[in-house]
């Protein structure tokens, strides 16, 4: 059995194949992609900082910032963080309420909650040990040291959107919304506004070591010295700020919006402001953390990761902490490796992963990436489509926000006359001049959600939503193929007519051209359920290699007829998808696990499945979704399973399972047509396990 430590998201992991046989070696290369997007920043009183990433739990380093473990909440999306004086740690989540580890993250326990407010923004450990949550629509919630129940203290709050507070050394408290601030003179059980802040939008709250409140809001940094006056005075330039730390009487440090900072030697009295020339990630700072034992300064980003500075903010560097999510991947024909993150850009390795250039895109969700046969790049991202000319070092932003905005390239397809398909959820967009221009759509589709394409070696264009098309005449005219109302991730088209669909409920083949149709795997054990097929790729030995979600990775010898898992090594079975280079190494790309390669990927051998050794909700995908989405789930034994669907406001808008199941692996498809655009949680009851987690409707 493999063992495999955390510290390192980001991994290369090698399988040696000699004589049909499977030997592990496991090796962690330092220098993995640092970045991800973080929260939060905390230390404790044992000198141990913790990181709160978004998607990936909390990581804990106990050498100042240099090394970084992931805890159990391997999966949690965190928001917020507080310690009190016996080291424990609280996360505020989104989806999940609050969590609290008494072992340095160990071990996580869910603090009592109800569906009805699951949304943590902010959260803090009062004077008198209390600790007190505000939540995104939901108010202020407070547990006295010692209960095990949550009192609602909402009297005269009359905005619920609470995402910053703070205590005062007098025992006041205040509550920043995304509107007015709110005081409360007795521990919250009665409300009043703050009339005399008139900035609206209170991003977070801090006191100095005077006592003296600061502010950090829309309309910039205020700060309140007096009390019983209620008078708060601005300071600085009117940035919009997202955060502020005062460390002592005379520094001052403000995160802006954009990944700027603000920072004042003198009190206040004249501002620097703290740009990419001096080190910052141009993401956006969610959080800063000054040690005053050894004055340094870190900040969490939205996209960068950590990053530390030992000289006052003058210069910075990224800390080696990588919580990446991964939602593309490609092996170009270079043999470059690119990783496309949900957040941090666009990550490149040019030997193999053993070492991992800084990203130029930041603030960027990337979608896809394709490589277009002159050698060029092209990717989709959430803020428009990009081309790069040096295989991927740079990325210049072409001009089609007209259109690529709003329907995201979710696959590329290249023909040999050097015409570029990129497939949406509307439809396939076309150019003939490598991205400038663009025609389109054409097969359009109400399917409003991703999109596959494929063009074989004679020139046929197939398409795939949850419908397949053919053309056989440049995209001129379309027939459909398939109809089965399942979604389509990726499409392989082999010869004699053979046809592979990878879906939300595994693969489907065709031998005749589409014509029939047959579900052939790949499934847990032979009863279990089919897992969602995310990408199909063969090697040059013929081998098909499946990227599944929640099943790792399965390898076909004969043209996907039978399937059998090749997961040894893998921590991650939740796959995003596969590559084989020109030297013959398959690569996995795992959605937060890291990306893993088999060296010589034409003898890989697969292994027994088992049962999982854990109860686990996975994340939906895809997320966004429209509208329909995958669930799923694993039971260590035969179990009671109900998962519910909420609203935001708690109330129950689906029942997707109530019965008994075996164990192993579970999947089931949301079909969420008849709901408006809007977040909503999906939870798990198995057993005595519970979880809740975030799925996104866009339509």
């Amino acid at each position: 059995m493999n063992t495999f430590t955390k510290s390192l998201p980001l991994i290369v992991f090698s399988i040696l194949l000699t004589n049909g046989r499977v030997y592990s070696q496991n090796f962690w290369q330092p220098t993995a992609p640092v970045g991800g997007i973080v929260n939060s920043l905390v230390r404790a009183p044992d000198g141990a900082l913790y990181a709160g990433s978004y998607g990936l739990g909390v990581y804990r380093s106990t050498d100042n910032g240099e090394t970084w473990q992931q805890t159990s909440s391997t999966d949690t999306w965190v928001w917020c963080e507080a310690v009190d004086s016996s080291r424990r740690v609280f996360i505020g989540t989104v989806g999940a309420g609050v969590f609290k580890s008494s072992d340095g993250g160990s071990t996580w326990a869910q603090v009592n909650w109800e569906p009805s407010a699951v949304n943590v923004r902010s959260i803090i450990i009062a004077n008198d040990g209390s600790t007190i949550i505000g939540t995104w629509g939901n108010g202020a919630f407070r547990m006295k040291n010692g209960d095990s129940s949550w009192v609602q203290i909402y009297s005269g709050l009359t905005d619920l959107n609470v995402i910053s507070l703070c205590a005062t050394h007098d025992g006041r408290l205040y509550a920043g919304t995304d509107g007015p601030l709110f005081v409360s003179s007795d521990t919250g059980r009665s409300w009043s506004v703050d009339s005399s802040l008139t900035a609206l939008g209170v991003n977070a709250l801090t006191t100095d070591t005077q006592g003296t409140l600061w502010a950090a809001t829309n309309g910039g940094l205020f700060h309140l010295a007096d009390y019983d006056t209620s008078r708060w005075n601005p300071v600085g330039p009117n940035f919009m700020t997202n955060t502020v730390s005062v460390p002592d009487s005379t520094l001052i440090l403000a995160g802006l919006m954009g990944g700027n900072m603000l920072r004042s030697t003198d009190g206040g009295s004249s501002w620097t402001q703290l740009t990419r020339s001096n080190g910052l990630p141009g993401e956006d700072v969610k959080s800063i953390l000054f040690d005053p034992l050894t004055n340094d300064i870190f900040i969490a980003t939205w996209g960068g990761g950590v990053y530390n500075s030992s000289d006052n903010g003058d210069s910075w560097h990224q800390v080696n902490l990588s919580c990446v999510n991964i939602e593309s991947f490609l092996v170009d024909s270079a043999g470059t490796l690119l990783v496309g993150t949900d957040a941090a850009g666009v990550f490149r390795s040019t030997d193999g992963g053993s070492s991992w250039a800084e990203n130029s895109l930041i603030n960027s969700y990337v979608y896809s990436i394709g490589a277009i046969p002159d050698g060029k790049l092209i990717l989709s991202a959430n803020n428009g489509l990009y081309r790069s000319t040096d295989d991927g070092v740079t990325w210049n932003h072409l001009n089609a926000d007209y259109w690529a905005n709003l329907n995201y390239v979710w696959y590329w397809a290249f023909d040999k006359d050097g015409k570029i398909l990129g497939a949406t959820g509307r439809g396939i967009y076309v150019s003939t001049d490598d991205g400038d221009t663009w025609s389109g759509p054409i097969c359009p589709t109400s399917a409003a959600a991703r999109g596959a394409i494929t063009i074989d070696s004679n020139g046929t264009i197939y398409a795939g939503w949850d419908t397949l098309f053919v053309s056989s005449d440049d995209g001129a005219s379309w027939k459909p193929l398939w109809a089965n109302q399942v979604w389509i991730y990726d499409i392989l088209s082999l010869s004699n007519g053979t046809i592979l669909l990878g879906t939300a409920t595994g693969v489907y083949r065709s031998t005749d051209y589409g014509n029939s149709w047959s579900q052939t795997g790949p499934r847990f054990q032979s009863s279990g359920p089919f897992y969602t097929v995310r990408a199909l790729e063969m090697n040059s030995a013929g081998q098909i290699l499946a990227a599944t979600y929640g099943g790792g990775v399965y390898v076909s010898k004969d043209s996907g007829v039978t399937w059998i898992d090749a997961n040894s090594g893998l921590p991650s079975h939740n796959i995003q998808s596969v590559g084989i280079s020109r030297k013959g190494q398959a690569y996995a790309a795992t959605q937060n696990a890291g990306v893993f390669v088999a060296e010589n990927a034409t003898s890989i051998k697969g292994v027994e499945n088992t049962i999982p050794s854990k109860y686990t909700l996975c994340q939906n995908y895809p997320n966004p979704f429209n509208p329909s989405t995958v669930i799923s789930y694993q039971l260590p034994t035969a179990s009671i399973v109900v998962l519910k669907v909420f609203d935001v406001l708690g109330r129950q808008v689906q029942t997707l399972v109530n019965e008994r199941q075996s164990a192993g692996d579970h999947s089931v498809i949301f079909d969420a047509a008849k709901l408006p655009t809007g977040v909503y949680f999906y939870r798990l009851e198995a057993g005595t396990y519970h979880d809740t987690r975030k799925l996104l409707l866009l339509k």
